[in-house]
């Protein structure tokens, strides 16, 4: 129903602008913006606000910096914007603000963790998948309305550069008669993909739990003589979760890309280099993967595209889900929409965190 309203509203102009905000710093905004099959109409919105009746705003509650957001999102509500709210009724953040359009996530409590040791803060995935099927059911909103938005399209596909640069200068819709796309019955994407990203996690439990077993154990192994695990990360949500309560601290997080000249200092044994990625493979981490025999981890999505020859000791673990990411047919439209990548690149790292856990017997602080 929010997703119909808010499409009749761009459709007739009331509303011309999409946003995402971050205030609790999570990663939110940057998955929901430059995406592989996300609206290439949403901006991320930073303070100075310049805002006005004409703006949407989707943001999140992650149970953190709860009195920041709270200033945050009525300073949005005071410009006259629009503000989409996900949270948790319970949370002081939603009784605090008076969103515009609110979208429930049913926790009882903010921020929730996966154990009551506080570990695994399950907020930022579960935000994410439902902002993900609000977006898909507003595309196929618009569209029953004779409105196509403008989607991006991964770089990584052939044409995808070409098709961001012909589409780079249109407004949040293409225009009339681009593309002749047929609407799904309303609820039918959120519903699709969610199946989708069950389907993608099973088999991720089926044909690579091995392999995260087989990473859990070079990881502990290298814990053991006192090495230190490094990760590296493509993804648009990771660096942010290391920030978060409820990480147990076991890697630390590359925020720069490796030099020679330091990853000659940090790619030895005992330690292990860790990268979740997309279809590419760093060059200098490679060379002394492949040259040096540093050990190593790799979770790689999108790989029927870009296989790559490991030595047998390295662990590629794949991600699962499709090249190009976004997993959605539109009808009529020349590329998916939607991606899967930051969930299950959220529940990995998480995985690989749990089992660690088990693996080393430490108990979190609460």
């Amino acid at each position: 129903m929010n997703a119909s309203t808010l499409a009749e509203q761009f459709v007739t102009g009331a509303l011309k602008r999409v946003w995402a905000i971050d205030a609790a710093s999570t990663g939110f905004a940057r998955e929901l913006t430059n995406r592989a099959g996300g609206l290439a109409g949403i901006t991320p919105l930073r303070q100075p606000f310049n805002l006005s009746k004409e703006d949407l705003v989707i943001a999140a509650d992650h149970g953190i910096d709860s009195d920041l957001q709270i200033s945050v999102y009525n300073d949005i509500l005071n410009s006259g914007a629009t503000l989409l709210l996900i949270a948790s009724k319970s949370s002081t953040v939603y009784q605090s603000v008076n969103p515009s359009i609110f979208l429930d996530s049913a926790l009882n409590k903010t921020p929730a963790y996966l154990s009551n040791n506080r570990f695994c803060p399950i907020d930022t995935t579960l935000n994410i998948a439902i902002a993900w099927c609000f977006i898909a059911e507003w595309i196929n909103a618009c569209v029953i309305r004779g409105y196509v938005p403008v989607i991006n399209a991964s770089t990584f596909q052939q044409g995808g550069t070409e098709r961001a640069a012909l589409y780079k200068s249109h407004s949040l819709f293409h225009s009339q008669g681009t593309f002749d796309v047929t609407p799904l019955s309303p609820g039918i994407y959120c519903e699709l993909y969610l199946k989708q990203l069950e389907h993608t996690l099973h088999h991720i439990i089926h044909t690579q739990a091995p392999l995260i077993e087989k990473a859990c154990s070079t990881y502990q192994e290298a814990l053991n003589q006192k090495g230190t695990l490094f990760f590296k990360a493509d993804s648009h949500l990771i660096s942010h979760q290391f920030k978060l309560s409820g990480n147990p601290g076991f890697f630390r997080y590359l925020d720069e890309n490796l030099s020679e000249e330091n990853a000659e200092k940090l790619l030895v044994s005992p330690n292990v280099y860790t990268h979740l990625g997309y279809y590419t493979y760093p060059n200098i981490p490679l060379f002394f993967v492949n040259q040096k025999g540093a050990t190593s981890v790799w979770l790689q999505g999108g790989m029927e595209n870009n296989r790559i020859a490991l030595k047998d000791k390295r662990v590629v673990i794949d991600q699962g889900w499709v090249s190009g990411d976004a997993v959605l047919n539109l009808p009529g439209y020349d590329i998916r929409i939607i991606p899967e990548s930051g969930i299950i690149q959220n529940c990995l790292f998480w995985e690989l965190n749990l089992q660690l856990i088990q693996l080393t017997g430490d108990n979190l602080n609460p």
